[in-house]
C-alpha cells in the first residue's frame, strides 16, 4: 500500500493520491479497519452510556468481519486490474466518445428531479397551509412534518434521485454552463431542505460527496491545502449533521446549551458507526441468512406495484432491523448493521464470503472503469458515497438509487448509439470516392 502511494504521489502528486485513497482496497485500509479499531476499543460501559444499548463483542466475529474485509480489499484489487491491458490510445478514444454524451440528456435529468422536488414540496407545503405554516410545524414536531406532512409521493418522490447520477455527469461529460450550474444550485438547495424537513442527511451528501470528489481530482491542491480541504470538508459534514440533529432529536432528549449539543452531536454522528457495527456482530450471532436476497434485491421488492412479491417467491418474511434491534435488548433507534452485516442476512456466513469478495471485485472494476474519465468517473463518485458508507448502511442496491441506475444505464446505451453513429459516419466518407 504504501509503495502504491508514493508511486501516485511521485507521478500525479495529490490528484494521483485522492484517486488511489478512493479505491476500494485504500478504503478497507484507511476507514474500515479503523472503524473496527475504535469500535473494538470503545470500553463497553461508556458504549452502553452513550448509546442505550449494551456493546456485542466477539472474538470470532471481529476474525470474521475483519477476513470479510480482506477478502473485499482482493476482491477490489482484481477487479481494478481487469481493464489494466487496454491500450492507452482505446481509452483516450472512449473519453473522447463519453464527452459527445448530448447535453439535453443530461440537462433532461436534472429538470426531471427538480420537477419531482417541486411537486413532492407542494403537496407537503398544500397539506401544511403554506410555507410558514409548515416550518412552524417543523418547530414543534419534527417527525409530524416527516411523516405525515411530507410523506413520499409514490412515482414522484423516487425521481428526485434522478439528481443523484445527473449532477457529477455535468461535471463529467461537458463544460458547465450558467444554466447547468443554476439548476445544480438549486437541486442542492432542495437537497439540504430535504435533509433539515425530511430528516435525511443522505439526500444531501450523496450529492454532495461526488461533486466534491470530482472538483478535488481536477484543482491544483498543494499537500497542506488538501490536509486542510479535508479536516474542513469533514468538519462540515459534523457540523451539518449536528444542526440537523438538533431540532430532530435533542429536543427530546431535553439538551440545551450549545456546549452539549455540540458533544452530543459528536457522540451521536460517530454513533451511527459503531451501533451498525455493534448491529452487525449481533446479525453474525443470530440472524444469519434470515431473509435470503432480500437486501441486495430491496429495489424489486419495495417497488410500488411488487408488495408481497417477496413473500411469495421465497416463503421468508422481510427483515425488521428495529424489530429485531428492539427484541434483542438493542436500541431500535440505530437500526443499521453494515454492509458486511446486510450480506450476512441475504447470503449466511458462509454465503458472504463469496458476496463480499464479489462486490468487492465489482467496486474495483467500476473504480478501473473510472480511470476513463466522463460517465465512467461520474458514476464511480456514486458508487464512492456507498462505499464511504460501507461500515454504516448497505447503499449500492437501495431503491432510492433505482432511478439513478435507469438514468445511466440510458447514458451508457446513447453514448453507445454515438458511438456508432460516429464510426457510421466516418465509415461512408472513407468508402466516398
Amino acid at each position: 500500500m504504501a509503495s502504491v502511494l508514493r508511486r501516485a504521489k511521485g507521478r500525479e502528486g495529490v490528484k494521483g493520491l485522492l484517486f488511489v485513497l478512493a479505491s476500494p482496497a485504500a478504503l478497507v485500509v484507511w476507514w474500515y479497519f479503523p472503524m473496527l479499531l475504535i469500535y473494538e476499543m470503545v470500553p463497553g460501559t461508556w458504549f452502553s452510556t452513550a448509546f442505550g444499548e449494551p456493546k456485542i463483542f466477539s472474538s470470532w466475529g471481529y476474525a470474521y468481519s475483519v477476513f470479510l474485509l480482506l477478502l473485499f480489499a482482493i476482491g477490489g484489487v482484481i477487479g481494478s486490474r481487469v481493464l489494466s491491458d487496454i491500450p492507452s490510445s482505446q481509452t483516450r478514444s472512449d473519453r473522447v466518445l463519453t464527452h459527445r454524451l448530448p447535453r439535453w440528456y443530461i440537462r433532461g435529468g436534472l429538470m426531471v428531479s427538480l420537477f419531482a422536488y417541486m411537486i413532492w414540496f407542494g403537496f407537503g407545503i398544500y397539506r401544511a397551509g403554506g410555507i410558514e405554516s409548515l416550518w412552524a410545524l417543523y418547530l414543534q414536531n419534527p417527525f409530524y412534518v416527516k411523516f405525515v406532512l411530507l410523506k413520499t409521493l409514490p412515482g414522484i418522490t423516487t425521481l428526485t434521485q434522478v439528481a443523484v447520477v445527473a449532477l457529477p455527469l455535468v461535471l463529467c461529460c461537458y463544460k458547465p454552463r450558467r444554466f447547468d450550474w443554476f439548476m445544480v444550485g438549486v437541486i442542492l438547495i432542495l437537497a439540504a431542505v430535504r435533509s433539515f424537513l425530511y430528516s435525511e442527511r443522505l439526500a444531501l451528501l450523496e450529492l454532495a460527496i461526488p461533486l466534491v470528489f470530482i472538483i478535488a481530482l481536477r484543482q491544483r491542491f498543494t499537500w497542506s491545502r488538501t490536509v486542510r480541504f479535508g479536516i474542513a470538508f469533514l468538519a462540515m459534514i459534523i457540523t451539518f449533521f449536528i444542526i440537523s440533529e438538533a431540532k430532530r432529536s435533542f429536543v427530546y432528549y431535553g439538551v440545551t446549551s450549545l456546549r452539549d449539543v455540540a458533544m452530543v452531536g459528536f457522540i451521536r454522528f460517530w454513533g451511527y458507526y459503531l451501533t451498525s457495527i455493534n448491529n452487525m456482530f449481533l446479525i453474525f450471532e443470530h440472524f444469519s441468512l434470515v431473509a435470503p436476497f432480500y437486501n441486495t434485491f430491496s429495489f424489486i421488492w419495495k417497488f410500488p406495484l411488487l408488495k408481497g412479491v417477496y413473500e411469495a417467491l421465497t416463503g421468508f418474511s422481510p427483515i425488521n432491523m428495529p424489530m429485531i434491534l428492539a427484541s434483542s435488548g438493542l436500541n431500535p433507534e440505530f437500526n443499521t448493521a453494515t454492509t458486511l452485516g446486510a450480506l450476512v442476512v441475504d447470503f449466511g456466513l458462509l454465503g458472504a464470503v463469496l458476496a463480499t469478495f464479489s462486490l468487492g471485485g465489482i467496486s474495483g472494476f467500476l473504480y478501473g472503469l473510472s480511470r476513463r474519465g466522463g460517465i465512467w468517473l461520474a458514476f464511480y463518485s456514486v458508487w464512492l458515497v456507498g462505499l464511504l458508507e460501507f461500515m454504516r448502511i448497505y447503499f449500492f442496491f437501495t431503491t432510492r438509487l433505482f432511478p439513478a441506475y435507469l438514468f445511466f444505464l440510458g447514458a451508457v446505451v446513447l453514448l453507445q448509439y454515438t458511438k456508432s453513429s460516429v464510426g457510421h459516419s466516418m465509415g461512408t466518407r472513407g468508402d466516398a470516392p
